[in-house]
């Protein structure tokens, strides 16, 4: 499993290379992990909030 390795930062402050994570498969990179799990959550979360307004306008109907 590949572990997140910073990019290292030159004397003239540019980055030298790409970090290691980034050239192989990125489901083994933490960070990547952990981004794609909460945008999954806010999905859920945003279809579960419309579902419960439908229901809300409709028991308001009638």
């Amino acid at each position: 499993m590949p572990v997140f390795k910073p990019v290292k930062v030159g004397k003239d402050g540019k980055s030298k290379g790409v970090p290691v994570f980034a050239r192989k498969d990125p489901t083994g990179n933490p960070v990547y992990q952990e981004r794609e799990a909460a945008e999954k959550r806010r999905k859920k979360d945003a279809k579960r909030a419309g579902k419960s307004i439908k229901r809300m306008k409709k028991a308001a109907k009638g």
